[in-house]
């Protein structure tokens, strides 16, 4: 054997295998969330606070340092931010990305669990402080849910967002 072939015969093992352990972890482990049912949850949650324009609700949603993006250019960092500027945020075009969102089509990598192709990103937020954590990190594990909770970590509002939105049925 070539060392040519032998390094696609690793190279396909090492992929098969990296496949096997993520199927074995579930589609959202990647993102810090072994649950699946607990990210459709969290989807079916928002799309009802959406559906009710329920701005309590979707508060309760957001990381306290959620980013939101229009065009590339970062527009809010805090929830408090994004609160007060809810209209310009949640407009139609998000909101129809939202509601349009199928549970089997969510997608996930290190950024979290996507919405809408990247409209808004969601996953595990520490409900400790950072200090507290700092001093027994292992203490809070992903996995203990008493800890972590999901949250609305990242949005990205402009031309992205309304372009999805066309392709809403």
């Amino acid at each position: 054997m070539t060392a040519t072939l032998r390094i696609v015969a690793y190279l396909l093992v090492l992929l098969g295998t990296n496949a096997a352990a993520q199927a074995a972890d579930g589609p959202f482990s990647v993102a810090g969330v072994d649950d699946e049912q607990e990210a459709y949850a969290f989807l079916n949650d928002l799309q009802a606070a959406m559906r009710a324009k329920d701005r309590a609700a979707i508060a309760a949603m957001l990381s306290k340092t959620v980013k939101v993006y229009r065009d590339g250019k970062q527009v809010s960092s805090t929830d408090r931010a994004v609160m007060a500027r809810f209209d310009a945020v949640f407009h139609q075009s998000v909101a129809a990305v939202i509601l349009c969102q199928p549970p089997g089509g969510l997608r996930a990598n290190w950024r979290g669990i996507s919405i809408g192709r990247g409209t808004l990103w969601f996953g595990p937020e520490l409900q400790v402080s950072q200090k507290v954590y700092d001093r027994n990190p292992d203490a809070y594990k992903v996995s203990d849910r008493q800890y972590w909770k999901l949250k609305i970590l990242t949005m990205n509002i402009g031309a992205h967002s309304e372009q999805q939105a066309t392709e809403c049925p």
